[in-house]
């Protein structure tokens, strides 16, 4: 759970500041929609460029990397607890 989390931020941050999405002739696409809270009423939302994912590949990279520098779990784990402080339960 705590690595979904992890990932779900670093998505969030990454595709923050989309650009809102134009069409051919350049003016701004949007999307009517329709909330539960407000019943019959509708909602004109802009609707953003696609998500980006370059992050997946640096996480990759950077895993790559730790794999190489680090042979085994263990030795994993004993460099870890120099780095990472963990907050008593």
């Amino acid at each position: 759970m705590k690595q979904r989390l992890h990932l779900a931020a670093l998505h969030s941050v990454s595709n923050a500041h989309r650009k809102h999405a134009e069409m051919k002739n350049g003016e701004k696409r949007h999307r009517i929609s329709y909330p539960k809270y407000k019943a019959g009423h509708h909602v004109v939302k802009p609707v953003k460029e696609a998500c980006n994912y370059d992050y997946v590949t640096e996480l990759i990279v950077e895993l790559l990397q730790l794999k190489q520098q680090f042979k085994s779990i263990r030795i994993a784990k004993q460099a870890s607890s120099s780095i990472l402080f963990s907050p008593p339960p």
